[in-house]
């Protein structure tokens, strides 16, 4: 015991000789009994010295191994309360915490014309991303008139003229600033169809009639959002660029509950250049949405130029450049960010959600990426960093129709039997699953059984587009298996 504190009074000291002022150090770490820890004699000293704070990291998760995660802060530097904490007794799986920063950079409202733009003309600028990406076609089939669309951010004008009539949930004791995150929840699900203010101004939404619930920025809100029962979620933020075990354990359980995470990409410079894995978007089982422009060029060419995030984690792309957003009531101007291209895609996934209220989480991924637009001529450079190309909101929406459509005429989907064999993507082959779909991930072949069932039996595998498709001939996307005109098993090839 003396040992260590004489090791801890010589780092303290270190760190005193080193440095004046640090910024706020945080670290999670599982902690059994933190009531305990805080009498400890190490923590004592520490806590003199750097002013320590212990709190239950996410109280809101069912899962019993993250309730003993602790979010440990101090008034130091981070690597130094790692140290700490990794040499104290009782403090295990240290981990680096999650520093929460929005993704986006503001244009001034007066920089229109540098576009080529006219700020008295709201027809153009107020509506591009929703022309490229195809959003008039998608309501033709939804306007998310069930849908809920949650937003994790950092608060929000719920007075704001877009967002009047929209929310159904709101944290009225949140102060932290307002702007990133009504632009984001705008962008989202924002009042489509109505007037211009008084201004001459207004924004449309992907989600149209979508509601919105409004969270603050942090994972245990996101938790929170998951629980209340909101299909789909947006962090158009960042909490750090190192990968946290416990985050992603929280993240797979907000996806097995149901919810489906959107989340930024990042902006070029975050994490140190645009190939830097950024968090949350880069945990699995995050959906990664990175940026182009009205042009489809993912570099920057209406703006100040560079490149936001590209690299193999990045799902897809969406309008992220010069997007016209409301940071506050009757402020309109260009926005840049990911936190843009997120929510966008989040606005199109309230649609699929509102149309088939089953639709699965494998089933909503395989879409996006099925029906996204391939725009690697025009991005050569980052062919294989851009995911599935851009987001096609009109196809997507579509697709999913088309998928209630033939469930329907073939007189919807038979109970499962335990004929089949169901292929995880982790490979590992489980026999009489309950499950909605035989899951092929890239590289495995159909299940031999299947096979032999569909030869024998004289089954059909037909797509989305109701057409006639051999069981060696599936590339990604939805398949449905057809015994005597019934729907009898899905396919999802991801």
């Amino acid at each position: 015991m003396k040992t260590t504190i004489k090791n801890l009074g010589l780092l303290l000291i270190a760190i005193l000789l080193t440095s004046a002022t640090f910024a706020q150090g945080v670290i999670w770490a599982t902690v059994k009994n933190p009531d305990q820890i805080t009498q400890k004699e190490e923590w004592l000293i520490l806590n003199a010295q750097y002013n320590l704070s212990i709190e239950q990291a996410l109280p809101s998760s069912r899962n019993q191994r993250l309730q003993d995660v602790y979010e440990i802060k101090c008034d130091c530097d981070v690597n130094d309360l790692y140290v700490s904490m990794v040499e104290m007794n009782g403090v295990k799986g240290v981990e680096f915490g999650p520093v929460y920063k929005s993704l986006d950079t503001p244009v001034d409202y007066n920089t229109f014309n540098n576009y080529g733009v006219a700020p008295t003309d709201p027809g153009y600028w107020s509506c591009w991303p929703l022309k490229l990406t195809n959003a008039a076609q998608a309501w033709h089939f939804s306007k998310g008139d069930s849908a809920t669309i949650a937003i994790s951010d950092q608060n929000y004008f719920v007075e704001h003229e877009e967002l009047i009539g929209k929310v159904v949930h709101y944290d009225v004791t949140n102060t932290s600033s307002q702007g990133h995150g009504t632009a984001v929840a705008i962008l989202a699900a924002g009042n489509t169809n109505n007037a211009l203010n008084a201004n001459g101004l207004g924004l449309a939404s992907h989600g149209y009639n979508s509601k919105l619930a409004l969270y603050r920025m942090n994972y245990n809100e996101v938790l929170d959002a998951s629980y209340s029962g909101y299909r789909v979620v947006n962090m158009s933020w960042t909490s750090g660029c190192t990968f946290n075990q416990y985050i992603q354990d929280a993240m797979n359980e907000v996806y097995d509950n149901g919810t489906f995470l959107v989340a930024a990409a990042g902006n070029g410079s975050t994490c140190g250049g645009p190939e830097a894995f950024v968090y949350p978007s880069a945990f699995d089982n995050v959906f990664s949405v990175s940026s182009v422009g009205a042009d489809d060029m993912h570099w920057n060419t209406f703006g100040s130029g560079g490149t936001h995030q590209h690299n193999e984690t990045v799902d897809l792309m969406a309008p992220g450049y010069v997007v016209p957003i409301s940071a506050a009531p009757n402020w309109y101007l260009f926005g840049s960010g990911t936190s843009y291209a997120s929510p966008m895609v989040a606005g199109v996934v309230g649609l699929m959600v509102s149309l088939d209220s089953t639709i699965t989480n494998l089933e909503i991924d395989t879409i996006l990426r099925f029906t996204a637009q391939n725009i690697d001529a025009l991005n050569p450079d980052y062919i294989g960093l851009m995911g599935d190309g851009r987001l096609d909101a009109g196809y997507a929406v579509s697709q999913v129709q088309r998928n209630l459509d033939i469930e329907n005429s073939q007189g919807g989907i038979s109970p499962i039997d335990d004929v089949f064999v169901i292929s995880k993507p982790d490979g590992q082959i489980d026999e009489d699953v309950d499950a909605n779909a035989i899951i092929i991930s890239n590289g495995e072949s159909m299940p031999g059984n299947v096979l032999k069932r569909i030869e024998e039996e004289n089954l059909k595998i037909i797509n989305m587009l109701g057409q006639e498709v051999k069981p060696d001939r599936l590339s990604t996307g939805i398949y449905m298996i057809i015994k005597e005109n019934v729907v009898i098993q899905k396919i999802v090839v991801n």
